[in-house]
């Protein structure tokens, strides 16, 4: 599968939420929102994210607040469906909602972080399989390793 593109939330080393996976999506201080989704789902609505690829056409719907162009939005890692993109708002009220992301709290874990701890890295290798290697500074990384993980300085963390 080659390398995949990974980006980790860092500012203000506050909460953060990640998909289950373990991957960063979005950082606290960019959630707009807490609200639902569709009939019954818990969501989030965020204004910046992470990780997150767009996939599947752009299709509009009408919600109970208005008519909006949409777009689905996956983890990059294990590409699990973690909700939406508003691509436009029609109603002159929900423009806000344009380029942000509304995702599923079911398929999200919250992360707190203390201020000074904050674990920073990159994915350097993954396989057709969802595991993946990271080279990491200031904290570990052990979810889905599969072989041992260095970091920068030569030190086995795993």
């Amino acid at each position: 599968m080659g390398r995949l593109f990974v980006e980790y939330i860092e500012e203000g080393c506050g909460s953060k939420y990640a998909c289950k996976c373990g991957l960063d999506v979005a950082g606290e201080e960019s959630l707009v929102w807490e609200g639902i989704m569709g009939s019954n789902h818990p969501a989030l609505l965020f204004r910046r994210s992470v990780n997150l690829d767009s996939f599947g056409p752009k299709r509009e719907e009408c919600l109970s607040t208005g008519k909006y162009v949409l777009q689905d939005v996956a983890c990059r890692a294990c590409s699990a469906n973690l909700g939406w993109k508003y691509v436009h708002a029609e109603a002159q009220d929900q423009k806000y909602k344009e380029h942000c992301l509304l995702l599923k709290l079911e398929e999200l874990q919250r992360v707190n972080r203390v201020a000074g701890n904050c674990i920073t890295g990159r994915l350097v290798n993954s396989s057709s399989a969802g595991t993946a290697r990271a080279i990491v500074s200031g904290g570990t990384f052990h979810r889905n390793v599969q072989q041992p993980v260095y970091n920068p300085h030569g030190s086995r963390l795993s």
